[in-house]
This record gives C-alpha cells, sequence and structure tokens, in this order.
C-alpha cells in the first residue's frame, strides 16, 4: 500500500511534457533526445508524450525508431487534425499535476519556448500570432 501511495504521489508530481509534432523530420530527432536527457530524465514521475498528427516526410518513421531507444508515448494520427486537436488528445493521456506544453515551429526548436499549465485546466486556449 506504502509503495503504491509513492508510485501515485511520483506520478502527480512529475511533469508530462506534451509534443504535437507535423512534418518535423528534421529536427523531431534533437527535440526527443533533449527532453528525455534534460527534462524526463532529471525529473522522477516524468514524462514525454508526442502526438504525431499524420506527416507525411518521414517524422512518424524517425519517431518509431526512436521509440526503440527511448521511452516515450508516442500516438500517431492516421491523417492531419491540427495543433490544437492534436495536443487535446495528447493531454488526455498526461497523468501528472503539470504538463508543459511544447509548440515546433516549422522546422524551429526553441526549448524555451513552452507554457507550462497546471491541472485540471478549465480550457485551453490555443493559437499563434
Amino acid at each position: 500500500m506504502i509503495k503504491e501511495d509513492i508510485e501515485n504521489r511520483a506520478c502527480r508530481d512529475g511533469l508530462s511534457v506534451v509534443i504535437p509534432v507535423y512534418n518535423e523530420a528534421g529536427i523531431i530527432g534533437k527535440v526527443i533526445e533533449d527532453f528525455h536527457a534534460k527534462v524526463i530524465r532529471q525529473r522522477p514521475g516524468s514524462r514525454l508524450i508526442v502526438m504525431e498528427d499524420g506527416s507525411d516526410d518521414g517524422t512518424k518513421n524517425i519517431l518509431e525508431n526512436l521509440h526503440c531507444r527511448i521511452p516515450f508515448t508516442l500516438i500517431s494520427a492516421e491523417k492531419r487534425k491540427g495543433y490544437t486537436r492534436a495536443f487535446k488528445d495528447a493531454l488526455k493521456t498526461a497523468d501528472t499535476e503539470r504538463v508543459l506544453a511544447v509548440r515546433l515551429r516549422s522546422g524551429k526548436y526553441l526549448p524555451e519556448g513552452g507554457q507550462t499549465i497546471s491541472r485540471p485546466p478549465a480550457c485551453i486556449a490555443t493559437g499563434s500570432v
């Protein structure tokens, strides 16, 4: 019973890093490796969740190969849903109290570009200017 409570607390205290991706073959390997090394491995109870949104540039294959050596949750869509819907689908699998939402933009990876939200969010608004 105590071990179970400790494991449940670790999940709640950890961080879920949620990354929706679409056609990011050029950078996705570095993104996954960096987040795993610099965030997930450093923070017990944390996990990486990647929502592959129907890419047609090889992103899905890269993610599947990475998944063999780096632990992360991979959710794949057969066809494109769009950023907001992909993010919401990935967020459903997050089981931690805090979520770091990361958005990749046109082949650019800005590690400081994430936003941490506390769960459960009353509403989610996403977009770009």
